[in-house]
């Protein structure tokens, strides 16, 4: 410090030595923003403005942290004497590293880098080979230049702590690009059936996409994701099902449609590439072609010649289908899995059988209570023939009538044995033509007869 005689004087020189010092301090501010009448000061603000400098430049030297503002000041506000010192050139040299190093990451990270890498990606689970063989091509090159602008970083720009979100955001893109290419590979090979994984794998493959940050949006983890849709509730489907073959008796019969419709959902997002998945789907698929083989058997019989007044003729023809009727519904009972439709077809096949025995009377008499069933069969499922459904209706109508017409003859003659002829019921004429139409005198031609 320097003091004078004036008070005065002191404080006004005082004032300018520490203007320098703030000057050098806050390195935006320009030198000839400020007046400096005395060379004494001017000398002393020099030599305090070297200090300082040097000071800086020994930090980023020495591999202190510091940003890269701080950089940029250090190197533009170096003091002329020491423009031909060492310092000043590994500073200037260390600044221009620095400086390209930036603009290459700002250069690559330009024009929607997501948008591009994620487009590019996309492009690697494509079958045209030229579209495929240029996203490759792409891809390598910004994996290049990301590895090299890691490498370069880690050499030189340690120091520079403002840089470390950039490294961290190269690093995070280096990740990405490995896990998405490997993605994208792995879903190529198990849609063209060359490659099969485990469950395992898959599961795997999604917890590291979220360890790594990976962008949802991005094509190769929707496409991933997609092959997982509901892939917990399958997994579950699949063993229920597996189990239903009879390992586990406690376990009801599963629906013949929802199995294929399994079968057919892991196909579409290639389970059947999945390993532990694809045995047991094989598994459902046997058991469905023994439902497939019960179908064929069905379809063989049900046709409509089954069912022709000419074939029905034959009695032999009739124990034929009734025979085999009863063996495909015991057979129904012992398939892996229950087969709706087949089911109800086979029971309309022998409703319609029934009715026709019994409409052509080759069923011989039967209990109207029997007739009765079959309509309510008829009644409940809308599949049945409507017109043998309607002539049912009409016989049992029919039948109705007779049995109310005789219970009420003998009824009367019941009445008039006991002397209660007042309690006698008239019958009408139209009953009376009904039970005369039902009724059938028989007589055959006597040798005696001339």
């Amino acid at each position: 410090f320097f003091f004078f005689n004036d008070p005065a004087t002191t404080e006004i020189y005082t004032e300018q030595i520490v203007g320098s010092v703030r000057c050098v301090q806050e390195t935006d501010r320009e030198v000839a923003g400020l007046e400096i009448s005395d060379d004494r000061v001017r000398q002393i603000y020099n030599k305090i403005a070297e200090t300082a400098w040097r000071k800086h430049a020994t930090s980023l030297i020495l591999n202190e942290e510091i940003d890269f503002e701080t950089l940029q000041k250090t190197n533009k506000h170096a003091p002329e004497s020491e423009y031909q010192s060492e310092l000043f050139a590994k500073v200037h040299d260390f600044y221009v590293k620095a400086s390209q190093w930036r603009d290459n990451v700002n250069n690559l990270f330009s024009q929607n880098f997501d948008d591009h890498i994620n487009y590019q990606l996309s492009l690697l689970g494509e079958t045209d080979n030229s579209q495929r063989k240029k996203a490759e091509s792409e891809i390598e090159t910004i994996e290049r230049k990301i590895k090299q602008l890691l490498t370069e970083y880690h050499e030189e720009l340690g120091v520079v702590s403002d840089f470390k979100a950039s490294v961290e955001k190269l690093q995070k893109y280096k990740d990405w690009i490995s896990w998405s290419r490997d993605s994208q590979e792995c879903m190529k090979d198990m849609k063209s059936g060359k490659r099969s994984v485990t469950s395992d794998y898959i599961k795997d493959k999604v917890r590291q996409a979220e360890e790594i940050n990976l962008p949802q949006e991005w094509k190769p983890f929707q496409d991933l994701s997609s092959t997982l849709e509901n892939f917990d509730e399958l997994e579950k489907e699949i063993e229920l099902f597996v189990l239903s073959q009879g390992q586990d008796a406690g376990i009801k019969r599963r629906s013949f449609q929802k199995a294929k419709a399994i079968v057919d959902r892991a196909r579409t997002h290639f389970s059947s590439q999945i390993e532990d998945i694809s045995s047991q789907v094989e598994i459902i698929e046997q058991n469905i072609t023994q439902c497939e083989e019960w179908l064929e058997k069905l379809m063989t019989i049900t046709n409509s010649q089954s069912l022709s007044a000419e074939y029905l003729e034959d009695e032999h023809n009739v124990e034929f289908l009734q025979q085999t009727i009863a063996g495909l519904r015991e057979q129904a009972d012992k398939l892996p899995f229950i087969v709706e439709q087949g089911e109800q077809t086979l029971n309309d096949f022998e409703w319609q059988l029934k009715v026709l025995l019994f409409l052509s009377n080759k069923k011989g008499q039967q209990p109207l209570n029997q007739w009765m069933e079959l309509l309510d069969y008829a009644e409940k499922n809308r599949s049945c023939d409507k017109e043998l459904v309607r002539q049912l209706s009409e016989e049992i109508s029919l039948a109705e009538k007779l049995r109310d017409g005789v219970s009420k003859i003998r009824r009367n003659e019941s009445l008039k044995a006991q002397g209660q002829d007042s309690k006698v019921v008239p019958v009408s004429m139209d009953e009376l033509k009904t039970l005369f139409q039902n009724c059938l005198l028989y007589t055959s031609p006597s040798p005696r007869d001339s």
